[in-house]
């Protein structure tokens, strides 16, 4: 068949196979580097949800320390600006999220942005339970003020009592000892609320549980000693004067006990929320930011193994279509030379 063409038909026939192996070198190349193009896309967009999670990572991080001073100083600029990072931790998450194509790294996004409106909550309980122990606390310290004033004019009135039952002799200035006891009462009954002030400071600067109710006993024992005093006070002493700063006293120091308990109480529900509540949403956050970032890394490590694969497969095909191109190419010289040089030689 091929003897039969025409000489022109015979080099129209060499050169389109070379134009055909050329075309279809070229359109392996364009479709090779198209999906090569897509795939550097994907990764693209991949590194750019990385950086806004890895942003959300950040801002997480802050907004904890942020929670950390505001329970350290009791700063409320601390508190705002905690709540201001967590805030930006959804929306960093959101804007990641709009960027993923893999329904896993969508689930764990929205476990990010939950976490962190835990968080946030936890934060807001705190904050809550920090102003209602604020209140107890002066509501305590309005009490104490009025248990040592109390306190203070009963031994104030007591040494003027001393001083009018005192009798000159031949010793001196004699005074009755059921007097001068009733005045140790008070005083010891003084002695006993400084003790409570202490064991209070102590309490509040003690940091294992263990050891804040250790100093809580301690604080429960000297007030119920401080009453057990000015009550003792009330049943010896008989003049109006000393029986109503008694009676003020106690009336002070029931309030500044019943304040006690729930100043421990509100203690207790604070660190509730800071192991039970607070914590676990910052391990939860910290871990689902984790996965989906190295969710992402898996995909971009995914897509460029696939991309270099197809990097490589185009050019192995590129070089078998070439070196084929060259050889039909070849092929055909050869017969199309033999086809015009055989005829001359008969």
């Amino acid at each position: 068949m091929f003897k039969n063409m025409k000489l022109a038909t015979k080099i129209v026939l060499g050169f389109g196979l070379v134009i055909v192996f050329l075309l279809v070198v070229g359109i392996t190349g364009y479709l090779s580097l198209s999906k090569t193009i897509s795939q550097m896309e994907a990764i693209k967009g991949q590194i750019e949800i990385v950086k806004k999670v890895n942003d959300a990572t950040a801002l997480s991080q802050d907004g904890q320390s942020g929670s950390l001073r505001y329970i350290i100083y009791e700063d409320e600029s601390y508190m705002e600006t905690s709540q201001e990072n967590n805030r930006s931790v959804i929306d960093e998450i959101g804007k990641a999220k709009e960027l993923m194509k893999s329904a896993e790294n969508r689930r764990n996004a929205d476990a990010v942005a939950d976490s962190a409106k835990t968080y946030m909550a936890a934060n807001s309980e705190y904050a809550d339970l920090h102003q209602e122990k604020v209140s107890a606390g002066k509501v305590r310290s309005d009490a104490s003020a009025v248990v040592q004033e109390s306190i203070k004019k009963l031994i104030d009135r007591r040494e003027q009592f001393l001083k009018e039952r005192s009798s000159d002799s031949e010793k001196g200035k004699m005074t009755e000892y059921d007097a001068i006891e009733k005045t140790l009462l008070a005083q010891i009954a003084r002695n006993a609320f400084n003790e409570a002030r202490v064991y209070a400071w102590k309490y509040q600067a003690a940091v294992s549980p263990e050891q804040q109710d250790t100093m809580a006993k301690g604080w429960v024992d000297e007030i119920q000693a401080t009453q057990k005093a000015l009550e003792e006070c009330r049943s010896g002493m008989n003049d109006a004067d000393s029986k109503e700063y008694v009676n003020e006293a106690l009336q002070a120091l029931n309030t500044y006990l019943s304040q006690v308990e729930v100043f421990r109480q509100i203690n207790r529900n604070q660190r509730d929320v800071q192991l039970k509540k607070l914590k676990p949403a910052a391990d939860s956050l910290m871990a689902d930011a984790k996965s989906v970032r190295d969710g992402v890394y898996a995909f971009i490590d995914k897509t460029e193994q696939e991309a270099n694969a197809q990097v490589s497969l185009a050019s192995l095909m590129i070089n078998i279509i070439g070196i084929s191109a060259v050889i039909v190419g070849m092929l055909a010289a050869i017969l199309i030379t033999r086809s015009i040089t055989k005829p001359i030689h008969r």
